[in-house]
C-alpha cells in the first residue's frame, strides 16, 4: 500500500492536456490561451494558459488583479509586458481580453460570460502607433458596467477616466471598446479622433429572455373504466291536486235559460189526439154499461 496522502498520490493538472479544448465541454468560461509579455517576445505565447485555466474555467465571470509574481518569474525582464487571454463562453465564439503594459503589476482582469454587456477591452489612442496603449481604458469602462447591465451610455473625457493623463500628447486619439453581449461574439464600438473630449459612448445589448421549460408529456396508462351498475330508486309520482279559485276580479256570469216555445200547430194536433182518445174511452164505457144492463134484464125473465 502506498504511503501517501491525497492529492499527492494523484496530482491533477491542466498540463496533462495539450489544449484545453480536449475537454468535451466547459460550461461558462473556457480559457484556450493566455500570454504574458508576448509583445516583448513571441516565445512567451501561451505561458500563462494553465495558470488562468485553473482560475477562470467554468465560471460565469472572472474578475481579479494580475501580479506576475503569483504565477512565476518575469518572462522578459526590462520590458513592459501586456497580457492577452483568449477564451470562449460555453463553447461559443472565441473572445480576446488584453491588458496593456505593464499588465503584471496589479492589472485588472474581467472575463465575462454573464448575461448583459461585458467589456473585454477598451483602448484610447490605439491609432497613435504605440502598442503599450492597448487596453489602457479597460478597467475604467468595466467599472461603469456592473454585472447584469445591458447598456452603457456615458460621455468620455480622458481627464476624468483613470489617471487623467493624455496617453499620446500631440496625437488625436480614437477610442475603441471591444465587448460582447451575454457571452456572444465580440463586437467593437469605436469613436473617431479626438475621442477624449466628451464623446458619447452608447452601447446596448438585447435583453436575454428565458424560455419556459418544456416538459415531455408522459404517456398515460389507459385502464378500462369500470362503472358499477346504478340501482334506480323508484319513488311514487305525487301529483299535486289543482285547486280552482274563482276569478273574483270580474262579476259572475249570469246564465239565463230561454223558454222553449212549442210551435202552435204541434200543440193543436196533440189536443185533437187527446180528445179522440178520451172520446173513444167514453164510447167503450158506454157500450160496456149498456151490455151489462141488457144481461141483467134478461135474467129477470
Amino acid at each position: 500500500m502506498m504511503d501517501c496522502k491525497l492529492p499527492d498520490c494523484f496530482p491533477v493538472s491542466f498540463e496533462n492536456f495539450d489544449n484545453f479544448e480536449d475537454f468535451e465541454s466547459v460550461s461558462g468560461i473556457a480559457v484556450s490561451s493566455a500570454s504574458y509579455g508576448v509583445n516583448c517576445n513571441s516565445s512567451n505565447s501561451g505561458n500563462k494558459t494553465t495558470y488562468f485555466q485553473g482560475l477562470a474555467n467554468g465560471k460565469t465571470n472572472y474578475s481579479s488583479t494580475f501580479n506576475y509574481q503569483d504565477s512565476g518569474a518575469d518572462p522578459s525582464p526590462g520590458c513592459a509586458k501586456n497580457l492577452q487571454i483568449e477564451y470562449n463562453c460555453s463553447g461559443g465564439p472565441n473572445q480576446t481580453f488584453i491588458l496593456s503594459p505593464e499588465a503584471g503589476v496589479g492589472g485588472a482582469i474581467n472575463l465575462g460570460c454573464s448575461n448583459g454587456l461585458n467589456i473585454l477591452k477598451a483602448t484610447y489612442g490605439g491609432n497613435c502607433n504605440n502598442t503599450n496603449l492597448v487596453g489602457n481604458k479597460t478597467t475604467y469602462f468595466q467599472g461603469l458596467v456592473p454585472s447584469g447591465t445591458y447598456s452603457l451610455n456615458t460621455k468620455f473625457n480622458y481627464q476624468s477616466a483613470g489617471d487623467g493623463k493624455d496617453p499620446a500628447p500631440g496625437c488625436a486619439k480614437t477610442l475603441e471598446i471591444v465587448y460582447n453581449c451575454s457571452g456572444g461574439s465580440s463586437q467593437i464600438f469605436s469613436v473617431p479622433a479626438e475621442a477624449g473630449l466628451g464623446s458619447v459612448v452608447n452601447i446596448t445589448c438585447p435583453a436575454v429572455t428565458t424560455s419556459p421549460a418544456t416538459t415531455t408529456p408522459s404517456t398515460p396508462i389507459l385502464t378500462p373504466e369500470v362503472t358499477p351498475p346504478s340501482i334506480p330508486i323508484l319513488t311514487p309520482e305525487v301529483t299535486t291536486p289543482s285547486i280552482y279559485f274563482p276569478d273574483t276580479s270580474s262579476p259572475p256570469e249570469i246564465i239565463t235559460f230561454a223558454p222553449t216555445t212549442v210551435p202552435a200547430k204541434s200543440s193543436q194536433n196533440t189536443i185533437i189526439i187527446v180528445g179522440v182518445v178520451v172520446l173513444l174511452i167514453i164510447i167503450i164505457l158506454v157500450i160496456v154499461i149498456l151490455s151489462s144492463n141488457s144481461k141483467n134484464s134478461n135474467s129477470e125473465y
